[in-house]
């Protein structure tokens, strides 16, 4: 998580609701550049979570993904997530609607991804589409929303 929220403070935007309880990360393809921050950032995902022997596959799976991108300008939630004793109050659609709000005024549709079946309606209430469902030993919906 810590490598996403740094990711996502360079190349991206962080949403936190102002009871500090929901949060969402947003990253932006378009504007990753390699620079000595990013690579550091890299490296230490590498040695203190995936582990090098697992280099292979975490980019194999992220090459998979990817391909499913338009080329064009997107806004990828790359998670939203609530804090559990304050789940089901409306924090998440709340910062779902900013954010849908955020993306309408960019100009830019937005993609996910959720290996979790239970999150596919309440996307799909918020006016998201499953477009394709990757296998990895898990399903991975691909969703977007234009």
């Amino acid at each position: 998580m810590e490598y996403s929220f740094d990711y996502c403070k360079l190349f991206g935007q962080i949403y936190l609701s102002d009871d500090k309880k929901a949060c969402a990360l947003i990253s932006f393809p378009d504007r990753k550049r390699t620079n000595f921050r990013s690579v550091l950032l890299d490296i230490n995902l590498i040695t203190k979570s995936a582990g090098i022997s697992n280099i292979s596959k975490i980019l194999t799976r992220e090459k998979l993904i990817e391909q499913n991108y338009p080329s064009s300008e997107i806004y990828y939630l790359w998670f939203i997530g609530v804090a559990p004793e304050n789940q089901n109050q409306g924090l998440g659609k709340k910062l779902l609607t900013e954010i849908i709000h955020d993306a309408n005024q960019m100009n830019r549709p937005i993609y996910l991804e959720t290996s979790t079946e239970k999150n596919l309606s309440w996307y799909q209430k918020a006016g998201f589409e499953i477009y394709n469902q990757l296998d990895f030993g898990y399903p991975l919906f691909l969703m977007r929303r234009k």
